[in-house]
């Protein structure tokens, strides 16, 4: 079984929850990294052009999602983490970029969060 099929939300959600403020800013600022990452994937090769039109603009909804998540968490304006964490993945799901979200949340809780 694949890492993708296997991730835990409401595991990945309660980890959030119990860390810092700085720690989950750090951590959401880390998913989106991986994610811009993901999103080069969608690019043609040695040009301007785009091959994934639909998932790139799947990752940017989502990385909208994360930096607003930044600002919020700044200004403690907050989701609990389950409500954010499960909106993110439902849209991610919707857009078809539920993997790249996963792999970077993975990569993410692998980093050590605050550094």
């Amino acid at each position: 079984m694949s890492e993708i099929q296997t991730f835990d939300w409401g595991t990945w959600a309660a980890w959030v929850e119990n860390l810092s403020q700085q720690e989950k800013t750090s951590l959401v600022a880390r998913v989106a990294y991986e994610l811009t990452i993901a999103a080069r994937e969608s690019y043609e090769p040695a040009t301007r052009g785009v091959i994934d039109p639909g998932r790139l603009r799947a990752l940017n909804e989502v990385m909208h999602r994360l930096t607003r998540r930044t600002l919020s968490t700044v200004s403690q304006e907050n989701w609990s983490e389950a409500e954010f964490w499960e909106a993110l993945l439902e849209l991610s799901e919707q857009g078809g970029c539920v993997n790249d979200l996963v792999i970077a949340a993975s990569i993410a809780s692998r980093t050590r969060v605050g550094a």
